[in-house]
């Protein structure tokens, strides 16, 4: 006959599977992750390629590079947009505060691209006229 033996309390805390949380992140980022959907993405792509045809007449660059600007910018829009959607505590109602993230973060990212595509020469992006206007 079979006598169970005795396990060291060692062993059970090795034999014990962690199980899997959802409070590995900070609610933020829960929110964050989970607002961010397949429809809101494509909407901010979508957007993206419409802009970029409908300035492409006015601008020098290809249009592929026009397009990569502006989808760049549209993914930190979406991303702002979400971020500031996450935030309860705020004096401000939550569509208050979406508008000033989103207006916020416009020409940071514009900033951005035009710095991205200098390699990071402001000289470059406010002394040529042509990027200023």
């Amino acid at each position: 006959m079979h006598t169970p033996r005795r396990v060291s309390a060692i062993v059970r805390v090795m034999l014990v599977k962690p199980q899997p949380t959802d409070n590995a992140r900070p609610a933020f980022w829960r929110g964050f992750f989970s607002s961010l959907t397949g429809e809101s993405v494509g909407w901010a792509v979508g957007l993206a390629i419409t802009v970029a045809l409908m300035i492409a007449p006015v601008f020098v660059p290809p249009w592929p590079i026009l397009l990569g600007r502006t989808l760049f910018i549209a993914i930190v829009l979406l991303m702002a947009f979400t971020a500031a959607g996450q935030w309860r505590n705020a004096p401000l109602p939550r569509w208050v505060v979406q508008l000033i993230a989103v207006a916020v973060a416009a020409p940071i990212a514009t900033l951005a691209v035009y710095l991205l595509s200098t390699g990071g020469d402001l000289h470059a992006v406010f002394g040529n006229e042509a990027r200023i206007t």
